[in-house]
């Protein structure tokens, strides 16, 4: 099966060796190439994910300490790192302030509007729990939204 998928990749790659200039790209196939690299990220992260996924597993496993602990704070540690990197730029050019500020708001941020919004949301999908009227669209008149 993966020598089938091949094929196409393989004619693809002989074309280009023999009847283009290495100075000058095919301009027909700057599409195809954009559309299989975005395909072949979209793979490679997949299979970095796959494989740290299955690494914390194994350590939980090992260790007895419980997956799901084990993948959020995983998780939580993958998603700060950007943020400590823009961090740590934004002090390196004098708005020291402004950093720190990102580094608390950032969080809260994402714990009161994602996951407050999502559990809303499921609280709202069961059939026992209804969001009270006030909750829902104010149809346009602000005045109206938050009175009974």
């Amino acid at each position: 099966m993966f020598a089938i998928s091949l094929i196409p990749f393989i004619i693809l790659a002989i074309y280009v060796a023999f009847f283009t200039l290495p100075e000058v790209p095919p301009r027909s196939l700057n599409f195809f190439y954009s559309i299989v690299a975005m395909i072949m990220s979209v793979w490679w992260i997949k299979a970095a994910s796959g494989t740290v996924v299955d690494i914390i597993t194994i350590f939980g496993q090992l260790t007895g300490i419980p997956e799901q602990a084990l993948l959020i704070t995983f998780l939580s540690f993958g998603n700060c790192l950007g943020d400590m990197s823009a961090n740590v730029a934004m002090t390196k050019k004098g708005f020291g302030e402004m950093a720190m500020t990102a580094c608390i708001s950032g969080p809260i941020f994402l714990l009161n509007i994602a996951i407050g919004l999502s559990l809303l949301l499921a609280l709202n999908a069961s059939s026992n729990f209804m969001l009270p009227d006030m909750l829902m669209a104010c149809n346009g008149d602000d005045s109206q939204c938050f009175t009974n």
